[in-house]
């Protein structure tokens, strides 16, 4: 048990000054642009080229932050589920960037996954 040093100062010592805080990564200042529901939807539409079905939506003051749709795949018993999430943390999960990514679900098991699309300096990349 060492003595307390009285002329101890916090600012003096070698911690990183890198290092920042969450709430100031989630600050809206910080924060990149956020799509609009019409915007994240017509990536889907790129990226599917054809009918979907949304299985879950989630928004919050600033927008939407999560939208999962589903399509059919090719395989009997397959599943193909594109998920959009806003940057961020959530209840349901939490994103370094906005980003789409693809999950292949075989009788509702994951078999396969990938990122398809990422919103970077205000514009969408879709991945080949």
């Amino acid at each position: 048990m060492g003595a307390e040093k009285p002329d101890f100062d916090p600012s003096q010592t070698d911690v990183p000054q890198s290092i920042t805080p969450q709430e100031d990564l989630d600050s809206p200042e910080r924060a990149e642009q956020i799509p609009t529901e019409e915007e994240v939807r017509g990536v889907f539409q790129e990226i599917i080229a054809g009918p979907y079905a949304e299985s879950r939506k989630r928004e919050d003051g600033r927008g939407l932050y999560l939208l999962d749709v589903t399509v059919p795949g090719e395989k009997d018993g397959e599943v193909i589920e594109y998920s959009y999430m806003r940057a961020g943390r959530y209840a349901e999960g939490q994103a370094s960037n906005t980003r789409i990514d693809k999950a292949v679900y075989q009788d509702g098991v994951p078999v396969a996954g990938e990122g398809v699309a990422e919103l970077i300096n205000g514009e969408w990349k879709i991945f080949d």
